[in-house]
């Protein structure tokens, strides 16, 4: 997959996918090798210890592994 076509694809996924959106996750950069995400501390997404979440944490990772998968398609 050419770099145009991992980013219209990367475009596509994340239309397709608003939870993303919904948590705040960030893609800070994407290919086929390696996928960089972020998810900001926010109050919202913690426990009553203010502690960050583990299925927002979880979330984070899931959505990166999966956009990484994507960007392998054949």
């Amino acid at each position: 997959m050419s770099e145009s076509q991992a980013d219209q694809a990367l475009t596509a996924l994340l239309a397709a996918v608003p939870f993303i959106a919904t948590l705040g996750i960030e893609v800070v950069s994407a290919a086929p090798d390696e996928v960089v995400g972020r998810l900001a501390w926010r109050e919202d997404l913690c426990t009553a210890g203010g502690t960050l979440n583990g299925g927002a944490l979880m979330s984070l990772a899931d959505n990166m592994g999966g956009t990484c998968a994507f960007l392998n398609l054949p």
